[in-house]
């Protein structure tokens, strides 16, 4: 999915459970682990679309926490593909835990340890240096990110 402008936005959660970050492998063919998420709908909101995302994928609601990191960048293979990448963090707040069978294949919680222990190559590329960045203990207040609706 992508806006008209040739701009493809997405986001997505690391999912805090407790003392553990909720992960997820694709259906699709991504190699590796990531964190759950996906395409920011046409008109729709940023924390709209990871609320609905996280419900769809993976059953659980959330409550945003704070922002980790957002990517702006052109796509190396394609040039006049605009791309934003934002990863925020949130607790789960409730619902019932069930994967949608056509998009994620399987779902598992990491310790801090665990994550501290995954390769590279063991993590959906896109998605590694979000990790590395909770990792590091970086967090932004969601204020960072205003929602205005007009």
């Amino acid at each position: 999915k992508f806006m008209k402008d040739g701009t493809y936005i997405k986001i997505y959660c690391v999912l805090k459970d407790g003392d553990t970050i909720i992960m997820t492998q694709d259906q699709e063919g991504q190699p590796g682990w990531k964190f759950p998420g996906g395409h920011v709908d046409p008109r729709e909101l940023l924390f709209t679309a990871i609320t609905r995302e996280i419900k769809e994928e993976i059953g659980l609601d959330i409550h945003l926490d704070n922002v980790l990191l957002i990517e702006d960048f052109f796509n190396r293979k394609r040039p006049d593909e605009h791309n934003m990448r934002f990863f925020v963090i949130a607790t789960i707040a409730g619902g019932t835990e069930r994967t949608k069978p056509d998009e994620v294949k399987t779902l598992k919680r990491f310790s801090r340890s665990e994550l501290r222990t995954l390769k590279q190559e063991e993590v959906y590329p896109p998605h590694w240096e979000a990790l590395r960045a909770y990792l590091n203990g970086q967090a932004y207040p969601l204020s960072l990110l205003k929602e205005v609706e007009r």
